[in-house]
């Protein structure tokens, strides 16, 4: 259910050409090692972000210009995703709610992250998807820093983008 004053309206739907929807899954098959059958994709505007929608679900989305982003609905049908980073359960309801990922709440991490790479955070015991980000910081490093941000969160539960496929489930 969308939260009091805030819209949810997705605007300007329509299909994406079969060409570019084929170089979007190409690059989520080569960045997350998620095979998706081709199939129909549409694409929409929330405010200023695009999302990829297929049938009613949200699955990737971006702000004009960047690279194409997984959203946890996606993720939750494809755990097997690389680009993984997991917390422990103490970080779980934080970064959930759209806070960044410290690195001292860091378990692992998928080894080939690069500082800058689009991750996904998972918790340690469920491994169910919390939130996406930009990794700030090597996996690594990830691991082993006991201070700062390891991942700037883009989304999470029940932000904008989440609201949009609870709306249409």
């Amino acid at each position: 259910m969308a939260r009091a004053g805030r819209e949810l309206k997705l605007k300007g739907r329509h299909r994406l050409k079969e060409k570019e929807a084929r170089r979007i899954l190409e690059g989520l098959k080569e960045n997350f090692g998620i095979e998706l059958e081709e199939e129909s994709l549409d694409i929409a505007r929330l405010g200023e972000v695009e999302v990829i929608l297929s049938r009613k679900e949200p699955l990737l989305f971006r702000r004009p210009g960047e690279v194409w982003v997984p959203t946890l609905y996606l993720l939750l049908k494809h755990p097997e995703a690389k680009r993984r980073v997991t917390v422990d359960m103490g970080g779980v309801k934080a970064v959930s709610g759209g806070a960044n990922v410290m690195a001292p709440g860091v378990v692992d991490c998928y080894r080939e992250v690069k500082e800058g790479d689009i991750v996904w955070v998972a918790d340690e015991r469920h491994g169910r998807p919390l939130a996406v980000g930009f990794a700030l910081m090597d996996s690594e490093k990830m691991v082993r820093e006991r201070r700062g941000v390891a991942v700037k969160s883009l989304h999470h539960v029940g932000d904008r983008i989440w609201e949009i496929g609870a709306e249409t489930s």
